[in-house]
């Protein structure tokens, strides 16, 4: 009897209180994963644009660094922390300058809606740690934590849909800006990354102005800059008739890498496609009013990386 006991205490008892707790995933459904929204490739550049002649280009991999821009701020301050609704926003501060940026975590829970039930529900975001970091989303109502955990493991180790394009948070400005660093072989994260992007666009000049140097204006109009050489490494800044900055394009051994929004970014033999979209002279979309064309491209602006800041880059 005393035997018989032992073994109950020993090996029986354990597996039944183990079998009450474990998480019923496996009993039911598992939820179905998709593709986010967020990652659905939406090509809005022209689609007469065959000089497209890459999609998908990053230039943050395989790189020796020997720098980084964090280096040259004086502080990073959290400014808004994530919720349900908002994505955390932060700030890069120098001197008395600010840039504001937002960072799209590569996991986090947002609110969905279903039509159907006519009620919310919670959605899990899992962005992939494969390249090119395509973003899934599953419904997790009624999941436990453990389960909702075991769900964003396997979601982490998803492989992007075939033919899928890198793209991201980020915006044409930060990838450009992205590109010009991390070619002189300067580490640009936290700020700017795959994943992040700037809130204020009035707060652009001040960091191009401080970190990168100011070249030569052109009109954004292709005719009349067609047969201008730009320097190599360099960024070609789109502003408007206000000043603002609002495309910008990384020039590299005669091709021009640009990034329309969220889309995946596109290697260009050429600025013409680019300028059908951005510039106010070259424009190929609807008509537009007085004031959509003040807001289009009036001036292009070269820069390129400021030496002064960063001696020992000479490329």
């Amino acid at each position: 009897m005393l035997h018989l006991i032992l073994f109950l205490s020993i090996y029986i008892f354990p597996l039944m209180v183990f079998s009450q707790t474990m998480d019923p995933i496996i009993n039911r459904p598992f939820p179905k994963i998709e593709v986010s929204a967020y990652s659905q490739i939406r090509y809005e550049m022209d689609k007469k644009a065959k000089s497209a002649i890459g999609k998908g280009t990053s230039f943050g991999s395989n790189r020796a660094y020997r720098d980084s821009l964090i280096n040259h701020l004086d502080t990073i301050i959290q400014a808004r922390e994530q919720s349900m609704k908002d994505l955390p926003i932060y700030k890069a501060v120098w001197g008395k300058d600010t840039l504001t940026y937002r960072y799209n975590p590569p996991i986090k829970r947002i609110y969905g809606y279903d039509f159907k039930k006519k009620k919310k529900h919670t959605r899990l975001e899992v962005e992939s740690k494969y390249p090119p970091y395509t973003r899934f989303t599953a419904i997790i109502e009624g999941l436990t934590e453990n389960e909702i955990q075991l769900l964003t493991d396997s979601m982490r180790r998803m492989k992007p849909p075939q033919n899928a394009f890198y793209n991201g948070e980020q915006t044409c400005i930060f990838y450009a800006l992205e590109a010009l660093f991390h070619t002189h072989g300067i580490w640009t994260e936290p700020i700017i990354a795959r994943n992040t992007t700037y809130c204020n666009e009035k707060e652009l000049p001040a960091f191009f102005n401080h970190f990168l140097c100011k070249g030569n204006d052109y009109p954004c109009h292709y005719k009349k800059i067609k047969d201008v050489s730009f320097p190599n490494n360099s960024i070609i800044a789109i502003m408007n008739t206000y000043g603002d900055i609002i495309h910008a394009i990384y020039h590299q051994d005669g091709l021009f890498y640009s990034k329309n929004g969220r889309t995946s970014p596109m290697a260009f033999e050429t600025l013409l496609p680019i300028f059908q979209i951005y510039s106010r002279i070259d424009y190929k979309g609807k008509k537009l009013s007085k004031t959509g064309k003040m807001l289009k491209g009036d001036t292009i602006r070269i820069y390129t990386l400021n030496k002064a800041i960063f001696p020992t880059f000479t490329n």
